[in-house]
Order: C-alpha cells, then sequence, then structure tokens
C-alpha cells in the first residue's frame, strides 16, 4: 500500500506532534551553488574585458565599460622643419698660399762698397772675404763706369721706389718699377729682390773721390 499523502495534507511529527517543516537546506546549496555560477561568470566577464580594453586601445579603438565602442579622436602631429644655417662660404682657392712668416725683418746693417766690387746681401753683413772685384758673384755691384748700383747674375731684380719713399716690406712687394741700375746718390732708395728674401736699400753716403766708396742702409725681409 502507498504511504504518500495527499497534498492539502502536512505531515505530523510524531514526537511533537506539529506539523513537519520542509527541509530548507538543500535549497540553501542550491541557491549559493548559484550565486558562486554567477560570480565565475561576472569574473570571466570582467577579466575578457580587462583584456580586451588595452588591445582596442593599441589599434585607437575607445573602450568604456556599459557604453558603446568608439574610434578614438585622431591625433594631427604637426612637425616643423628644422633651420639649418648654411655653412660660410669657402673663400677662392689661392694659387699660392701666404707665408704668414713673409715680411718678417732677418736684418739690418750698413753696407760699404767700392766702386768696380760686388758683395752679397744676406741676413748679415758680408765679411771682408765675401768681397769680390767685378761683378762674377754677389747680389749687388756697384759699377764704376755708370756709378750705379746694379744686379748680379739674372735671378735678382731691381726695383725704383717713387719719389724715393723709404723701403718697406709692402712698398718693395707693391712696386713696379724694374730698373737696370740704381744712382748712387745720397737718399736713393731701391729694393732687391732675391730667391727667398726682400731687400730695401736706402743710399745714406758717397764718396767725393770718383770710384770711391758708398755706404747704403740695408734691411732684409723674409719673402716667399
Amino acid at each position: 500500500m502507498s504511504s504518500a499523502l495527499p497534498d492539502d495534507v502536512k505531515p505530523v511529527n510524531a514526537n511533537t506532534g506539529s506539523v513537519a517543516q520542509p527541509v530548507k537546506e538543500p535549497r540553501r546549496r542550491r541557491v549559493a551553488s548559484a550565486l558562486r555560477d554567477i560570480k565565475d561568470i561576472l569574473t570571466s566577464i570582467t577579466g575578457i574585458i580587462m583584456v580586451a580594453v588595452p588591445a582596442l586601445a593599441t589599434l585607437g579603438i575607445g573602450v568604456a565599460v556599459g557604453h558603446s565602442i568608439a574610434p578614438a579622436p585622431a591625433t594631427t602631429v604637426t612637425q616643423t622643419p628644422s633651420v639649418v644655417a648654411a655653412p660660410p662660404a669657402a673663400p677662392p682657392p689661392s694659387s699660392t698660399a701666404a707665408n704668414p712668416l713673409d715680411g718678417k725683418q732677418l736684418g739690418a746693417y750698413d753696407l760699404t762698397l767700392v766702386s768696380g766690387y760686388s758683395a752679397p746681401i744676406g741676413t748679415n753683413a758680408p765679411t771682408q772675404q765675401q768681397f769680390v772685384v767685378g761683378n762674377g758673384s754677389g747680389d749687388l755691384y756697384s759699377d764704376p763706369n755708370y756709378s750705379l748700383f746694379t744686379v748680379v747674375g739674372t735671378t735678382n731684380k731691381l726695383f725704383k721706389l717713387t719719389d724715393n719713399a723709404t723701403p718697406t716690406y709692402a712698398g718693395c712687394k707693391a712696386t713696379t718699377i724694374f730698373t737696370g741700375g740704381i744712382p748712387i746718390v745720397t737718399g736713393t732708395t731701391f729694393c732687391l729682390a732675391e730667391n727667398g728674401r726682400m731687400v730695401g736699400g736706402t743710399v745714406t753716403a758717397t764718396s767725393h773721390v770718383v770710384g770711391g766708396p758708398s755706404t747704403v742702409g740695408i734691411i732684409v725681409w723674409q719673402d716667399s
């Protein structure tokens, strides 16, 4: 025989005589289990959102939870071109570079030269042994026939200075008054261009005797 009770009859507790209450513990477990499941689902969704947001941000797409996805506003970057100053123009090449030592004074002395003799003109006054008769050697020759100073050889060049100006390196480099001889007259000035040197000369004394000695003030500069 079946022991099932009708639906409208409540079971009675045999000990207390009261109506037995339905067992609620299994229902609580089901609710707790459902809540845990919901929590797990929410945690999974949160994790997906946390991963997706940086990825979408990298692609320029803005993401906000609870809002629709909208593209990030485009950013315009304007680059100002830098201005580079042009380098200074190089000076035109010179066929002959100037020597910074040109014009440096190498020596100064008085030279006494007897008519008919020649002597070398260097940085120091010539010694007695360096004076020779005739114009076969040396640099400057006192010509007895014309009372002139002339150059020895073909390498040296003799120049006049306008109005017998005081010899200077710049003046000697600038003059173009070539001459074959300088009159042996007190106050006369001249320039003598040698190999590697420029010479300025001033006649300071002459002899009253024909063919006598004459004195010249000599200044020697370096010249390329």
